[in-house]
C-alpha cells in the first residue's frame, strides 16, 4: 500500500492541481507521503505492522474524495471520472481493512 499511496498522492497533485488550489492540502499531504516512507524502512527490516502508514493511508482515503468533489463543482470535467474512479477503488479497498 505504499507506493500506491504515494503515487496517487503525487497523480492527484499533476491531475488537479492541488498544490496551487489548495497548498494546506497539499502540505498535508506530502506530510502523509513523508510518514509513509519513515514507516516503510521498520515495515521492510523488521517485518512489523504499518499502524502509520494505515492512518496516513486513511487520511489520504478522506481528503482525495473531497478534492474531486470539490474540482467537480467547481466545473472540472477531469474530476468528475477521477472521483468515481477513488470512489470506487475506496470502497473495494474497505474489505481489506476490515
Amino acid at each position: 500500500y505504499t507506493t500506491i499511496g504515494i503515487f496517487l498522492i503525487l497523480f492527484v497533485n499533476s491531475f488537479l492541481n492541488i498544490k496551487n488550489k489548495y497548498p494546506i492540502i497539499f502540505k498535508i499531504l506530502i506530510f502523509c507521503i513523508i510518514v509513509n516512507i519513515l514507516d516503510y524502512i521498520p515495515f521492510l527490516i523488521w517485518g512489523t505492522n504499518a499502524i502509520l502508514h494505515s492512518l496516513t493511508f486513511l487520511m489520504t482515503c478522506i481528503l482525495l474524495p473531497y478534492l474531486g468533489i470539490k474540482e467537480w463543482i467547481g466545473k472540472n470535467k477531469s474530476a468528475k471520472y477521477f472521483t468515481i474512479a477513488w470512489l470506487f477503488y475506496f470502497f473495494l479497498l474497505i474489505p481489506a481493512y476490515l
